[in-house]
């Protein structure tokens, strides 16, 4: 009877682990970004393609710089100024998890996070 649960919600189990830590798709890139509002119409905006990576994380002791959250609107602002254009077509992010070695309250972190344009 042992057996027979065991061989019964195990493999019930399994699948449902595998599907709860499974990743959905990543979403598309978005067509056009503006960190600041347009004056006027957008006309076709082109610029070369841009990308960027952006370092996250450091030493922390307690909750101080204990994995900091990402700032989208400066990676873009930075993506910006590189591109030479306040508007970015296909502009994306990734966000890294960061690494992280903990030693009771404290420990170091580390993530690299990327962000980037391909223009038209």
């Amino acid at each position: 009877m042992n057996t027979f649960r065991f061989g019964f919600f195990f493999p019930i189990l399994l699948a449902w682990f595998a599907g709860g830590c499974a990743s959905p798709p990543a979403p598309p890139s978005i067509n056009y970004l503006s960190i600041e509002k347009p004056k006027g119409v957008i006309t076709a905006v082109s610029h070369n393609p841009v990308q960027k990576e952006f370092f996250r994380g450091g030493w922390y002791a307690g909750n101080a710089n204990f994995r900091p959250a990402p700032d989208i609107r400066t990676y873009f602002e930075d993506l910006g100024k590189t591109a030479g254009t306040v508007v970015l077509r296909n502009a994306d992010v990734e966000v890294a998890v960061p690494f992280a070695f903990d030693i009771l309250f404290f420990g170091y972190n580390s993530g690299t996070d990327t962000a980037s344009a391909k223009g038209k």
